[in-house]
């Protein structure tokens, strides 16, 4: 028996890198796997790349209106949820203007990368919880980068 038969997982920033490769072994335990991201193009190919059981939705984890979709369609599709893996995270230099050193921060990039790293993971705690109440055993699993802890030149 694999270790996630029957289980339901949603797992943020699942388009590529590690939230993929997480998606890819919750499928191979047995998981029916929805994989959430920014990026549908992507997130579309690494569903249909991991096959039958993973799925794509759309999902913006610092736009809590993002996550009230998320858990109409898991509601509507599965019923509850057994797992959330809170992974999407961004470091903002490509994903906003910057910069991001204290003397010169522009205060919006700063907004946006703690609305994704932050709110974001408050928000899956929040409405994992919510769709989790039905599960026997639930779990969720935060993911962060170790960016809090090490310094990045400049």
């Amino acid at each position: 028996m694999r270790r996630l038969d029957g289980k339901i997982a949603l797992i943020t920033g699942a388009a590529r890198g590690i939230g993929q490769a997480i998606a890819k072994l919750f499928a191979d335990e047995g998981a029916q796997v929805l994989l959430t991201d920014i990026n549908d193009n992507l997130g579309k190919k690494s569903a249909l790349k991991i096959g039958a059981h993973a799925h794509y939705f759309h999902l913006d984890v610092s736009d809590e209106s993002d996550w009230k979709n998320a858990e109409n369609f898991v509601k509507d599709k599965y019923g509850y949820l057994d797992i959330v893996v809170n992974n999407a995270g961004i470091t903002g230099f490509i994903e906003t203007k910057g910069p991001h050193d204290p003397e010169n921060l522009d205060l919006n990039s700063w907004h946006k990368v703690h609305k994704t790293n932050l709110d974001g993971v408050a928000l899956g705690c929040k409405y994992g919880i919510r769709l989790m109440k039905d599960s026997q055993l639930a779990s969720i699993v935060n993911i962060s980068s170790r960016s809090g802890i090490v310094g990045i030149p400049a």
